[in-house]
């Protein structure tokens, strides 16, 4: 359908939103996207028309057409599978839209009566009044319709956009205004998780000399947006037009989901399944890296002094110079086992396989233990509490299984290319200070993580202005960057 406007604006016909940009939102006659974000001139049109023209519409959702017997239907779809499955047509014809949209106007007889298509351009006129006047509404921190509402005139007049499925898509559908030349779409299903990143990536390869605009919800770009930004890192380079735009819709909440269970089920928030971390990655992983450092240092500082070096190698056998391959075995086998009840995981488990290292375990039993955070106590719990204790265990069991041949495997991988290390340092002897090069790359990471505090503190974490305004609600990357 987007293909055919010159014919389309011979008809008084909207249908779904992946053809937003069919016909531009100024012509007086569009009433906009139908559906559960639909507009109210929409849904009056349907309810009220005697006949209905789809053209390549696979819209899914029967009970916004109107009503079986209400009206006469024409359906046409180069695809005959879709005929006539979401409302009996009277008739069905097979081709592409263009070429059957030229041979069926000169059909069309013009009505003099002009006042039913009066109505519904009033009732356009109207519906625009207020969705202004609902994006003029205050909230904190941001309204999200004010966005979509100022963003569309300082939109360029051949821009693509590529919206994401979630509570954007409301916005996108009803407040963003579209121009003659610009192009626009997405997932025609609604359901689709993540296509913003994918779609925009797409549309730009497709159309190099064009600003590309995706607009994605912060889960979204949790789940794939920031990987798509290192392809266009990649080959922005290589667009003749390198404007490449991402506005993030960062609500802290998978929003679409949560307010269709309180709608649909009358259930409230889920915070454990829709709770999304703030897009500022960065404060959040220093903090729990810096709280996992902390306890490892400590904890592994405790043991060290009160655990004597005979319970250690009553746990962990063999040679630690020379083990043999049942020495490997076992030391991968205990390690994870000794992680279990340490409750300590991810980078707070390196002090402690320090530790290890100078209490002479094999390099198999550390590797398997620096893999064995996810075997820990805390986590086989939380697995337990969602799972049930049954799958939990057998969970554990693979990943237990898989952590100690990892570890022999990383054992006599070092051992055959002459890379063990030989030096068996204290803990004491690994933290102490001296001028080298650990010094001066903790002086070069230690400025990068003050650059990033700053830029944090300074208010550069996703409450940058932009034109037409954005805070907390929107934030903007491209190629550039």
């Amino acid at each position: 359908m987007a293909s055919t406007p010159a014919q389309v604006r011979h008809l008084v016909d909207r249908a779904v939103r992946i053809a937003k940009a069919a016909l531009p939102d100024d012509l007086p006659f569009v009433t906009g996207s139908i559906g559960l974000l639909g507009t109210r001139p929409s849904y009056e049109m349907m309810t009220e028309c005697d006949t209905l023209l789809m053209v390549g519409s696979g819209f899914p959702y029967s009970e916004f057409l109107p009503k079986e017997g209400q009206a006469r239907g024409v359906q046409i779809d180069i695809d005959p599978k879709m005929l006539s499955i979401r409302y009996p047509m009277e008739v069905n014809l097979v081709g592409d839209s263009a070429s059957t949209l030229r041979a069926l106007i000169p059909l069309l007889q013009r009505k003099q009566d002009r006042s039913w298509r009066q109505t519904i351009e009033a009732g356009v006129a109207e519906w625009w009044r207020v969705l202004e006047a609902r994006a003029m509404n205050d909230a904190t921190p941001l309204n999200p319709q004010r966005v979509f509402w100022e963003l569309s005139p300082k939109l360029p007049d051949d821009v693509v956009i590529a919206c994401d499925t979630g509570s954007g898509t409301n916005w996108y559908a009803r407040d963003l205004k579209i121009r003659r030349g610009m192009k626009a779409t997405l997932c025609g299903g609604l359901a689709t998780m993540g296509p913003g990143m994918p779609y925009a990536i797409a549309a730009k390869f497709a159309h190099p000399d064009r600003p590309v605009l995706a607009i994605v919800g912060d889960g979204a770009m949790q789940m794939n947006g920031m990987n798509g930004l290192i392809t266009v890192s990649k080959y922005w380079k290589q667009w003749a037009d390198p404007r490449f735009v991402v506005l993030v819709l960062n609500n802290r909440d998978l929003n679409q989901v949560t307010w269709e269970m309180r709608a649909q089920a009358g259930d409230p928030k889920f915070e454990a399944s829709q709770q999304l971390p703030d897009a500022d990655a960065f404060t959040m992983e220093w903090a729990m890296v810096w709280k996992e450092i902390l306890f490892g240092f400590t904890i592994a500082g405790f043991i060290s002094v009160f655990v004597p070096q005979s319970v250690w190698d009553f746990l962990f056998v063999g040679n630690a110079q020379h083990p043999s391959f049942w020495a490997v075995a076992e030391n991968a086998a205990v390690a994870p086992v000794v992680a279990f009840f340490t409750f300590i995981g991810s980078m707070g488990n390196v002090p402690l396989a320090a530790m290890l290292w100078s209490k002479q375990v094999s390099l198999g039993g550390v590797m398997a233990f620096l893999g064995a955070d996810l075997v820990a106590a805390t986590v086989v719990w939380i697995h337990a509490k969602y799972y049930g204790w049954r799958y939990a265990g057998y969970l554990s069991l693979v990943m237990y299984v898989c952590m100690v041949a990892a570890g022999i495997t990383v054992h006599y991988l070092y051992a055959l290319t002459g890379l063990t290390p030989t030096a068996r340092p204290s803990l004491t002897d690994m933290v102490r200070f001296a001028i080298d090069h650990t010094f001066f790359l903790n002086l070069a990471f230690g400025a990068l993580a003050g650059w990033l505090l700053w830029t944090h503190f300074s208010g550069g974490h996703g409450e940058r202005q932009h034109d037409g305004g954005g805070t907390r609600a929107g934030s903007a990357a491209h190629g550039r960057t």
